[in-house]
């Protein structure tokens, strides 16, 4: 999965070899400005994803399947598959720029904590120390 901005270009190529398959799709509005915008995705830093290989397969085909229904609402479920995309890449994204497994268990556990403390307020403090 790669991920290009309008007007930008792409210095990769298929293995000679072996080639490559390629699907792609093409999004923007306003919950795709919003993304740039708060910083998700920025124009000028390269975005790809070279694991779960097997995971962006089944979502392309999925959507390539429901394009071909042509049921009503096509545009939002093909939203709706973009975001799960995005939302993948972004997410795998994240995982890399935390560094080691340790590092992203204390963050998930933080996240964790954080929730299950909204309903009776949130202890800053006690959530940074621990």
């Amino acid at each position: 999965m790669i991920l290009l901005f309008p007007g930008s270009g792409i210095a990769t190529r298929p293995n000679e070899e072996t080639g490559w398959h390629e699907h792609w799709v093409g999004f923007d509005g306003d919950v795709a400005r919003r993304w740039v915008k708060n910083k998700f995705f920025r124009r000028g830093r390269r975005y790809s994803s070279r694991d779960r290989e097997e995971k962006w397969l089944t979502l392309f085909t999925e959507l390539i399947a429901v394009i071909k229904l042509n049921r009503p609402a096509l545009q939002q479920v093909m939203a709706g598959f973009t975001a799960q995309m995005l939302g993948l890449l972004y997410s795998g994204q994240q995982a890399g720029l935390a560094g080691d497994d340790q590092a992203l268990l204390i963050v998930q556990r933080a996240i964790g904590k954080m929730q299950t403390e909204l309903e009776s307020g949130i202890n800053a403090q006690a959530l940074a120390a621990s």
